[in-house]
């Protein structure tokens, strides 16, 4: 730090402290606000707080975008989600098999295929056309007709993502993140059983277009192949998703050599993640196997294995050496009869849901360096203070909006213990707050954190994001649940992404990281922290531009911004002069240290939760003043 802010002054050896203006520091340090490090400006921050004896407020932030969630270009934050599953393995292992257990004979099993995922299967050498690759797929010792045989399935399901099938998506941020990569021009328009196939795959793959173009190849494809294969078979062929033309929404069978309409599991869904669970449930079969190595697909069926009379299984992983099947039903059974961590919590595998798409998804951001497996830790630690009385699961009100707001205060006091002390827990801060309704406290309990993390963190990147920010995340994964909610029902019914913390222009989805209302503030911050006078005569009479823009607005004092010599202008200086000169050795510290509290004992519900939502106060945030 002190060698990044060397040129703002002069100094003797790298021993001795520096003396230093604080203006002259302030307007080095935010000179250029494209900063990404984000150190320079919480150092801005100590300077002024410590000289003036002003605590930092709540939204004393110097850029706009919430960077926990976003980086300086508005792009959503990414993590590992598959690091849930091996939260969910290291604590339910008796939910992860090796293989499936046999099925009695007398039961029927239904194969369900995410192939999104088989098309990654890179041609052989020896094949020349879309065709050979086709049939490899179809007949190879891996995909369908192997799981055919390996399970003596009496349904086999291909199903396919169909992009953009009911508009504009949050999945295309998604999409275009992943696209960052430079494309290959589309080298194809049409693709048929003799087409050459090309030289690169993963570059075709990697163009949406021709992606799109495999998949309506391959569903024609395997429907022709099926229907030789299994002529004289009694099993039914099944694929949905892959079709642009009127069949577009309709799930296509070949059974006993007849093309026919599987009626049950037509469906308007956009994504095979919930597809394969819409086939799951239509299905008569009594055992399920559903091949998806995404993380998605097994918290989305989480909530919904309950109410599915069959015995599914999500294969996770496939190769020769390396097999990985969970069993949907031991997985439920193991948290809810797991008493020693998550006992009495009323809809725990909702709650196991939410928490997943809280933490971040494909369709919503994660938070900058709070991975899955903190969200879980920080979960089951606290379980009960952010449950409170059943409310996390209620994603359409106050009380839902509450119980995220405490975990991720629980999750940001866990990481920065140090600077909360000397309140141990979360709860016990919580509790010290007594003034306001019950939203106005959980306000002040996100204000008093921020405030907090400004005396430790190094970067805004760091910062827990504000609680209008943090509310338009909580819309935008309530949006997900819903989503998810209803993926085993034909059609989706979906709120409007404009009223979900999203903002649709020109056809193009962008996300809403904040009010315009704090935009304008944050810009008045920066104002203030770099705009000043720069008098010389002690600022007290109205030639003072800052003396002489005091109204109702604006209190008229000198800030940091300004340049003045021997001010007066300051809050209480009464006939003091204001000491410009800091030693920078006072103002930054070295404490990195992230000390650790003992576990405790999971903290009793919290009480009076239960709050009717009014939308016309000022806790909705999309008034038409504002957004």
């Amino acid at each position: 730090m002190r060698h990044q802010v060397k040129s703002c002054f002069e100094y003797k050896s790298c021993e001795s402290p520096y003396d230093i203006q604080v203006s002259d520091l302030i307007l080095d340090i935010i000179s250029d606000m494209s900063l990404d490090e984000g150190e320079d400006d919480v150092c801005k921050t100590d300077v002024w707080e410590k000289h003036s004896g002003n605590a930092v407020k709540d939204l004393d932030q110097f850029l706009q975008l919430p960077r926990a969630l976003c980086d300086a270009e508005g792009i959503p934050e990414k993590g590992q989600k598959a690091t849930a599953g091996n939260v969910f393995k290291n604590i339910y292992s008796d939910a992860f098999l090796l293989q499936v257990p046999e099925a009695p004979v007398s039961s029927k099993t239904t194969v369900i295929i995410d192939c999104m995922f088989i098309i990654n299967t890179s041609p052989l050498a020896s094949h020349q056309t879309f065709g050979d690759y086709g049939e490899f797929l179809f007949n190879s010792y891996r995909w369908i007709i192997n799981y055919y045989n390996q399970y003596t399935a009496n349904e086999v399901h291909l199903l396919f993502d169909d992009p953009n099938r009911n508009g504009v998506s949050p999945k295309d941020i998604e999409r275009t993140r992943r696209n960052t990569v430079v494309q290959e021009p589309v080298l194809r328009t049409c693709i048929s059983s003799d087409t050459p196939l090309l030289s690169n795959w993963r570059n075709f793959i990697a163009v949406r277009h021709q992606k799109r173009l495999l998949v309506n190849f391959l569903s024609e494809y395997f429907l022709s192949l099926s229907l030789t294969y299994f002529s004289t078979n009694q099993c039914c062929f099944v694929t949905a998703g892959g079709f642009d033309d009127d069949r577009k929404d309709r799930a296509i069978s070949i059974l006993k050599c007849q093309v026919v309409d599987y009626d049950l599991a037509s469906g308007n869904h956009e994504e095979a993640d919930t597809r394969v669970w819409f086939h799951a449930s239509v299905t008569t079969a009594d055992q399920v196997i559903i091949y998806s190595p995404d993380t998605d697909v097994f918290f989305i069926g989480l909530p919904l294995v309950p109410n599915l009379t069959k015995t599914v299984y999500v294969q996770l992983r496939d190769s020769t050496y390396n097999n990985s099947f969970l069993s949907m039903d031991k997985l439920v059974k193991c948290i809810t009869l797991n008493y020693s961590l998550l006992q009495g919590i009323d809809s725990i595998l909702i709650c196991m849901q939410l928490l997943f798409i809280y933490s971040g998804c494909d369709f919503v951001s994660y938070f900058r360096g709070c991975g899955k497996k903190t969200f879980f830790d920080v979960f089951r630690k606290h379980a009960s203070f952010i449950v409170g009385n059943g409310s996390f699961a209620d994603v359409h009100g106050h009380n839902g909006l509450h119980s995220f707001y405490r975990l991720i205060c629980s999750v940001y006091f866990n990481k920065h213990r140090a600077a909360l002390q000397p309140y141990s827990t979360p709860k016990s801060l919580f509790d010290s707050i007594s003034e306001g309704d019950l939203h106005e406290k959980h306000l002040s309990f996100i204000s008093a954190i921020r405030e907090k993390l400004w005396e430790r963190v190094v970067t805004e990147v760091e910062m827990m994001p504000n609680r209008e920010a943090l509310k338009l995340h909580w819309m935008r994964c309530c949006w997900v649940f819903d989503y998810w909610s209803q993926s085993t029902s034909n059609t989706h019914t979906l709120s409007e992404l404009s009223k979900s913390g999203w903002q649709i222009t020109d056809n193009r989805l962008e996300i809403v990281w904040d009010t315009v209302l704090n935009f304008q503030k944050v810009e008045k911050t920066v104002e203030w922290y770099t705009k000043g006078c720069g008098c010389k005569t002690g600022c007290k009479t109205n030639s003072c531009k800052c003396k002489k823009a005091q109204n109702d607005n604006c209190d008229g004092f000198c800030g940091p911004g300004c340049k003045c010599v021997n001010c007066f202008n300051v809050p209480g200086s009464g006939d003091q002069v204001l000491d410009m000169s800091i030693d920078l050795d006072d103002v930054i510290s070295d404490e990195t240290e992230d000390l650790e509290d003992p576990v405790e004992d999971e903290q009793p519900e919290v009480d009076g939760l239960v709050e009717e939502l009014d939308q016309t106060d000022d806790y909705w945030l999309f008034s038409n003043e504002e957004i």
